[in-house]
Formats: structure tokens, sequence, C-alpha cells
């Protein structure tokens, strides 16, 4: 994989917890970690970061 893959993947993975952490700031049902359950620790451990991080924001916009 090259870098310019690498940054692609990166806006892949940004997007994908950008959703989820919406979804979960409507009250919808969200399992995380089967979200997670396949990611290796580093990534793991970025996306739940990020996921966290999108959740607090939404969580603010909608009340």
């Amino acid at each position: 994989m090259n870098k310019g893959d690498d940054i692609y993947a990166l806006h892949n993975f940004e997007f994908l917890a950008i959703t989820f952490a919406k979804m979960a700031a409507q009250g919808r049902t969200v399992d995380i970690d089967t979200v997670i359950g396949n990611m290796d620790e580093t990534h793991r451990k970025w996306f739940t970061e990020r996921y966290q991080h999108w959740l607090a924001i939404s969580r603010q916009e909608s009340q």
C-alpha cells in the first residue's frame, strides 16, 4: 500500500467513526465492539478515540 492509499483509508475510518457516533447520538444502537472486533490493536485504539471524540461532539450538537 502506498502513502496515497493510507490517507484514503484514514479518511474512510474517520468517516465511519463520525457516522457511528452520529447514529449513537441519535439513539440508535451501535455495537462499537463489533465494529472494531477485527481491527488490530493500533487501529482499534485509534478508531475508539475518534469515535469517542465525535460522539461527544454529536451529543453536544443534539442538545
